[in-house]
């Protein structure tokens, strides 16, 4: 049976667990939350990528609502700037397919329970807040981290407006953030931040970052990652490094960072890079940098705060 709503949310709210809402192209003046089960939102693009010139009309609807439902599906949708963030409680969210041009706040925040969460071939662009995935549950607190999460095949382009960083991964286990491709970003490109045991960041190209950082109020150097009170096994290899960013440096790893976690040496040794690098105690960098980056703040004055 096909019934149909001018809205997306009443169509939503009518819904039974694991049907599917076909969203026809036209501009939806409303954000969405998703309380149902199962439920698949697919747009005029599903199975089409977020950055793919084979796009056609679009079915445009704000960010903002939430996903407090397990094994939500959305595809093949635009995502525009709303009056918040999408929150992301329930587990095994699929967001694919998806084009964000987002200005002012995150297009994903997930949150404990997201776990199992994909966010795969879409593509992001825009002012997107501090960052434009966000996790910030599990980072310092001593909570439960968010586990398995996978972050593949995306792109992030010309994200703009002074300290603005594609993914923050803070408290993310397990995770999978590969095959990501970042040119044009004013800060990071990936944080990664508390405990990341089995995190592995693979097989991404980064180009353009730390065009406009302000870390610490632009006192620390932004890289293309950068590291905050990191704990656990995490792997960064098989990594594309096109530039050293506006920042002049590839990797930063700053405040209180389990040693265990990063070893930058090894680091060095399985990216690659577009110069021979140095890999010292706390940055990868071009070998022919001149002087040393600013050494760590005082973690009572750092400016990047992680709680919620």
């Amino acid at each position: 049976q096909n019934t149909r709503f001018d809205q997306i949310q009443p169509a939503v709210d009518a819904a039974n667990p694991d049907d599917t809402i076909e969203v026809k192209s036209g501009t939806y003046d409303e954000s969405v939350t998703i309380d149902v089960e199962g439920l698949t939102l697919e747009g005029p693009n599903v199975g089409i990528d977020g950055d793919s010139d084979q796009r056609g009309a679009e079915a445009s609807f704000e960010v903002g609502g939430a996903i407090t439902a397990d094994n939500v599906t959305i595809d093949g949708v635009e995502l525009t700037t709303g009056s918040g963030f999408s929150s992301v409680t329930g587990q095994n969210t699929v967001i694919r397919n998806t084009a964000a041009d987002v200005d002012g706040s995150a297009v994903v925040r997930l949150e404990a329970g997201s776990d199992g969460t994909v966010i795969t071939q879409n593509s992001f662009t825009g002012d997107g807040g501090n960052f434009l995935i966000n996790a910030r549950q599990g980072a310092r607190d001593g909570a439960s981290p968010i586990d398995s999460v996978e972050l593949t095949d995306n792109s992030f382009e010309n994200v703009t407006g002074e300290g603005k960083t594609a993914i923050q991964a803070a408290g993310f286990t397990n995770a999978e953030i590969s095959g990501n491709r970042f040119d044009g970003i004013s800060e990071d490109a990936v944080r990664l931040a508390g405990n990341v045991s089995g995190t592995e960041l693979t097989d991404n190209e980064f180009s353009n970052y730390a065009q406009d950082s302000s870390i610490s109020g632009g006192d620390i150097d932004a890289g293309a990652v950068v590291a905050v009170d990191v704990s656990g096994d995490v792997g960064i290899s098989e990594n594309q490094f096109n530039d050293a960013g506006g920042d002049n440096v590839y990797v930063n790893t700053i405040l209180r960072n389990d040693p265990a976690a990063l070893d930058l040496d090894a680091i060095a040794d399985s990216n690659t890079f577009d110069s021979d690098v140095i890999a010292n105690e706390t940055v990868i960098i071009p070998s022919d940098t001149p002087a040393d980056p600013e050494p760590s703040p005082d973690p009572a004055n750092f400016g990047v705060s992680l709680s919620t």
